[in-house]
Formats: structure tokens, C-alpha cells, sequence
């Protein structure tokens, strides 16, 4: 994972409760598991790397970080 993609998180998290409003919090709307995801992305970690972390295949993880952001509304993954 590159710097862009860190970047591109952080900025998303400080944005959160833009996008959520004010009657949900980021840790309201947020499984635990998604959780770990940013934090893990946000790491600098790759795919495959999380992956190992989290004992999932390497395409699962793809899957999750692409419904994260959907999620989130992100709408270019760097």
C-alpha cells in the first residue's frame, strides 16, 4: 500500500461525521471488523497483508475494503 492510499484514509476519517451527520458516530455505524480495516489501511498495510493479519483470503479482503468504502462513500480507492 502506498502513501496515497494512507493519505486518502486519513482524510476520510477526518471527514466522517460530515458524511454520517450528527446523529450517528463513526463508531455507531462501524462494525468492529471495519474497524480494523481502517486501522490496518491507515497502518500502511497491503492487501496481503491484512489478509495474513486477519486470516482471510487476499480477494475477501478486497471485497471488504470494497464495501468499506462504498460504505463510507468513498469514490476513488488510490
Amino acid at each position: 500500500m502506498d502513501d496515497a492510499k494512507s493519505v486518502l484514509l486519513r482524510q476520510l476519517l477526518n471527514s466522517l461525521p460530515e458524511k454520517l451527520g450528527p446523529e450517528k458516530l463513526p463508531h455507531q455505524c462501524l462494525k468492529d471488523y471495519e474497524l480494523t480495516l481502517i486501522r490496518l489501511i491507515a497502518e500502511g498495510k497491503s492487501n496481503r497483508q491484512i489478509a495474513e493479519i486477519i486470516f482471510l483470503s487476499e480477494g475477501r479482503v478486497k471485497n471488504m475494503i470494497t464495501q468499506l468504502f462504498g460504505k463510507l462513500k468513498v469514490k476513488k480507492q488510490v
